[in-house]
């Protein structure tokens, strides 16, 4: 009887593992309830527990998209903060613009350091359109005065540093929970250090929202939160999701799958 060969076990076992662990790192985070959310994915901190003032001395708002720029219900959308007009779904306008590094206001929690963007989905009140996914979320700094392309022209060799990227996780709001324009569904916090830390004098913020949950409503809207001291406090780091089932249930097929073939493999060399 020939010894059985343990390598491949182990590459499947470690291919089991890794399969595990992509799947366990991607996450669906519904909000849709109604009470209070928070947390941290992917090193930001995200927070639906805003109840401070939104003038425009609080908020400077950078960001507005619409699904087709402005009125188709029922779709997918995009878009990223720029003086271009006509970019992907943005909303033409004073309200879409560059935002400069300089211009973002440090809100603290303790001795750490934040800066925190809100956003405002203005969908219907009342379900089921009411719920909207974020689907994509990635910032960047460069140098880019005024860019126009497409969000795969958001790359390194363009001279845009990635700061954050949502990555397969996404978040479900429901405009139910705030309603009406002006007043924050989520609010999005990175470590002011990280953002100061990359090249660039500008911060861009890209958006696509509507593929779990569509757009049903009006224009989705980002805001730089800023103020003398801040109107908000970030909140405490939450803590890390528990892995979802389905990746469980991918280590135990892998891991069975790997063992039935060991077995029978030993079987034929027999």
């Amino acid at each position: 009887m020939k010894t059985l060969n343990k390598l491949p076990i182990l590459t499947l076992i470690a291919g089991a593992c890794l399969l595990a662990s992509q799947a366990a790192s991607a996450a669906s985070y519904d909000w849709s309830a109604a009470g209070a959310h928070s947390e941290t994915i992917n090193g930001a901190l995200f927070d639906a527990n805003y109840t401070g003032p939104a003038g425009s001395g609080v908020i400077d708002s950078f960001e507005r998209w619409q699904a087709n720029g402005g009125g188709t219900a029922g779709n997918i959308s995009e878009g990223y903060n720029t003086n271009a007009n006509n970019v992907l779904d943005n909303k033409n306008g004073v309200f879409t613009h560059d935002l400069l590094k300089s211009s973002l206001t440090v809100l603290s929690r303790g001795a750490t350091n934040y800066y925190v963007f809100g956003l405002d989905i203005d969908e219907p009140s009342s379900a089921p359109d009411s719920k909207l996914s974020i689907d994509e979320l990635r910032l960047f700094t460069s140098n880019n005065a005024g860019w126009s392309g497409n969000a795969s022209s958001l790359t390194a060799a363009n001279g845009f540093n990635k700061v954050y990227d949502l990555g397969a996780n996404n978040l479900i709001l429901n405009a139910a929970n705030a309603p009406g324009s002006g007043k924050f569904n989520m609010l999005f916090a990175v470590l002011a250090s990280i953002i100061d830390a990359s090249a660039g004098d500008r911060v861009t913020l890209y958006t696509k929202d509507g593929v779990q949950f569509k757009e049903q409503g009006g224009f989705e809207e980002w805001a730089h939160i800023k103020g003398a001291n801040g109107p908000y406090t970030p909140p405490e780091p939450g803590p890390v999701p528990t892995p979802i089932p389905a990746a469980i249930w991918m280590v135990g097929s892998a891991l069975f799958g790997a063992f039935g073939f060991a077995r029978r493999k030993g079987k034929a060399d027999a």
